[in-house]
C-alpha cells in the first residue's frame, strides 16, 4: 500500500462502528530497533547507517508501519533513562522526514519525553509497552495531541515482568485493564489494545490470551499483536531464537485469521508473502 493508503486504514480502525471485516488484512509493522540489548537483533541496528539500510530494507519488503525503539524491554531487561533513550533515537529520527511519504513511523517508547521529541519530528503512532500505569502528565499530553496511542498491557516492570506473572484468570484481568485505559482516554480517542504476549506472562498465559483473542473485539477497539520470535513458540517447537520463522509466519496468519489489524513482526518479506497468498484464496 502507498503511504496514503496505509493512512486511510489507520484512520479507518478508528472509526467508532470499526469491525474488521472477514477478507481484511492486517498492517504489517516492521521493527526497527536501535538498542544494544533487544532480545532477538540487539546490537545489529545502533548505528546510523545499519539502520537506514534496515529501515530501507523493510520499506521495500512492504512495511505499512516501522516501529522505532530504543529501549529494550525483554524479559531481565533494566530501564533506560530518558535521556540515553532520546541519544539512541537521534541515531534515526533525524532521517524519518526523507522516508515520509512511503512509511509511517511509530515509537517504541515509555517515556514522555521521547513521545515529545518524536512527535516533533514527524512520528505517526506511539506504542507504549506501560500503558496500563497511565500517569497524570501523559494522559494530558495524549489527549492534546490526540497521536494515534498503542496501548499494552504489561504487568510489574521488564527487569521482573516474570517473576510478576501471576493472575486469577489472565484473560479477564488483561481485558479489564486495558478497558482502563481505554476509558482514561476517552470515546473517539485513536486507540489501539495489545494485550502483551510475552510481558509478564507465562506460557499458559500467552496461549491462553491467544485463543481468547476475540474477547477483546468487545472492547471496541483495533488490535496489535507482537508475536514474531516470541518465547512461545520456542516452547511449542523446540526451535531456538534463530529458527522460529516459520513458528512466527504461522502466528502471523493466526492472527490475520483473527481479523487483528495490525502485527508487529521481524521479518516483513515473510510475512507480507504468506499473507498476501492467505489474501487471495480467502478472497
Amino acid at each position: 500500500m502507498s503511504v496514503c493508503d496505509v493512512s486511510k486504514a489507520l484512520d479507518a480502525l478508528f472509526d467508532l462502528n470499526y469491525k474488521a471485516e472477514a477478507s481484511s488484512r492486517p498492517l504489517i509493522m516492521g521493527i526497527l530497533n536501535v538498542t544494544p540489548d533487544s532480545f532477538s537483533d540487539g546490537g545489529r541496528y545502533d548505528k546510523r547507517d545499519a539502520a537506514k539500510m534496515h529501515l530501507e530494507q523493510m520499506i521495500e519488503e512492504g512495511a505499512d508501519i516501522i516501529d522505532i525503539g530504543a529501549e529494550s524491554t525483554r524479559p531481565g531487561a533494566k530501564a533506560l533513562k530518558s535521556e540515553d533513550e532520546k541519544e539512541r533515537l537521534d541515531v534515526i529520527l533525524p532521517l524519518i522526514s526523507n522516508y515520509k511519504k512511503e512509511v509511517l513511523f511509530s515509537l517504541d517508547s515509555r517515556h514522555l519525553e521521547s513521545y515529545r521529541m518524536a512527535f516533533d519530528r514527524g512520528i505517526d503512532m506511539i506504542n507504549d509497552v506501560s500503558a496500563t500505569k497511565l500517569e497524570a502528565e501523559k494522559i494530558s499530553w495524549l489527549t492534546k495531541t490526540r497521536v494515534p496511542y498503542v496501548a499494552m498491557h504489561l504487568k510489574g516492570e521488564p527487569e521482573v515482568m516474570q517473576e510478576s506473572a501471576t493472575y486469577h484468570d489472565v484473560v479477564s484481568e488483561v481485558y479489564q485493564e486495558l478497558g482502563w485505559v481505554k476509558e482514561i482516554l476517552g470515546e473517539g480517542y485513536p486507540l489501539i489494545l495489545d494485550p502483551g504476549i510475552g510481558f509478564g506472562k507465562t506460557y499458559k498465559h500467552n496461549i491462553s490470551l491467544l485463543k481468547h483473542i476475540d474477547y477483546f473485539d468487545t472492547l471496541a477497539a483495533p488490535l496489535l499483536l507482537g508475536l514474531s520470535r516470541k518465547s512461545f513458540i520456542g516452547e511449542i517447537t523446540g526451535a531456538p531464537l534463530e529458527k522460529r520463522l516459520a513458528g512466527s509466519l504461522a502466528a502471523a496468519l493466526y492472527s490475520t485469521l483473527k481479523h487483528v489489524a495490525i502485527i508487529r513482526v521481524h521479518d516483513v518479506l515473510e510475512t507480507k508473502q504468506a499473507i498476501d497468498v492467505w489474501e487471495v484464496l480467502n478472497t
